[in-house]
């Protein structure tokens, strides 16, 4: 129901009542002239509301037909406002060449007419307001469906994220403890960790004892070895040097080939070695010769 459609019908209400306050038969009978004069008054003034609510009335029908008319278009909210105040403008024109026609009630009509003006433009505005309202409300709805499917996203995440941290606060707990486990168990002697370390340095103070022995027993019993050999002279003739060879040197160097490869062999360059100290260390079984290349030796293997 559009805005001028719902005044009119309260106008009509409105002059229906009072109609059916002043009817004629509700009226009492004239006693004196004076009371005649009012009810003569009373019938005329009934006589034009009613006249006055068949304007009202066909001026109604008349909008409905023209709101009909403009929803048919799809015209816009403000265009049916102009229509509407058009309509109102038009009416009051009309309306007041009535009222010039009987000047005795237009000071009434007008103060009625001024009234419903000013209902009218505050109904407007609160329309408008209503308007404004429903339009704000609806988008601050859609905020808050936006926000809360946000939030709930958010909820979302943060609970994976909660789980996944603690996940890693167990396996973070877990491998704590067995570090803990582990570095206790190497600190005890009884572990086998424990007992492999203590083998370890058991062995290797073994080996060193060992190893300060074989020194001792070279440097004894098979000191270096100065010998003189012929060498080349730079002018392409040949001079006596004296050159220095020790055993222990030479099984420094077996020992370590064997540590790198175990079947390494050692190649002897000529000038670097004592023959005898070779044969010596042959005949003991502790090196043994190439196959193919007797300036190659190697330590003998005893592994089983």
């Amino acid at each position: 129901m559009s805005l001028q459609q719902s005044l009119l019908e309260n106008a009509l209400k409105k002059a229906t009542k009072e109609a059916e306050k002043l009817k004629l038969n509700d009226t009492p009978q004239p006693i004196d002239r004076d009371e005649a004069r009012r009810h003569q008054n009373l019938v005329d003034l009934i006589h034009e509301k009613r006249q006055r609510v068949l304007e009202l009335s066909k001026q109604a029908k008349e909008r409905d037909v023209n709101r009909k008319l403009v929803d048919a278009r799809e015209i816009d909210f403000e265009t049916k406002v102009m229509l509407s105040e058009i309509v109102v403008v038009a009416t009051t024109k009309a309306d007041t060449k009535k009222r010039n026609r009987n000047p005795i009630q237009s000071r009434n009509i007008l103060v009625m007419e001024t009234r419903g003006m000013l209902e009218k433009d505050e109904a407007l505005k609160e329309l408008l307001a209503k308007k404004h309202l429903i339009g704000t409300t609806a988008e601050l709805e859609q905020a808050l469906l936006l926000l809360q499917q946000e939030l709930a996203a958010a909820k979302e995440q943060l609970s994976e994220q909660q789980e996944m941290l603690q996940e890693h606060q167990q396996v973070r707990d877990a491998l704590t403890k067995k570090l803990i486990d582990v570095e206790a168990a190497i600190d005890s002697e009884e572990s086998p960790i424990g007992k492999l370390r203590e083998e370890y340095r058991d062995m290797n103070a073994n080996y060193r004892r060992i190893m300060n022995n074989l020194h001792d027993f070279l440097d004894q019993t098979y000191p270096p070895k100065s010998v003189r050999i012929s060498a080349r002279a730079p002018p392409g003739g040949q001079e006596d040097m004296e050159v220095e060879f020790s055993l222990k040197d030479l099984l420094m160097e077996l020992m370590n080939a064997s540590y790198n490869s175990p079947n390494s062999y050692l190649r002897l360059e000529e000038g670097t070695y004592w023959p005898p100290y070779i044969e010596t260390l042959i005949k003991a079984r502790i090196v043994v010769r190439h196959p193919t290349d007797a300036t190659k030796l190697k330590l003998e293997d005893y592994r089983l």
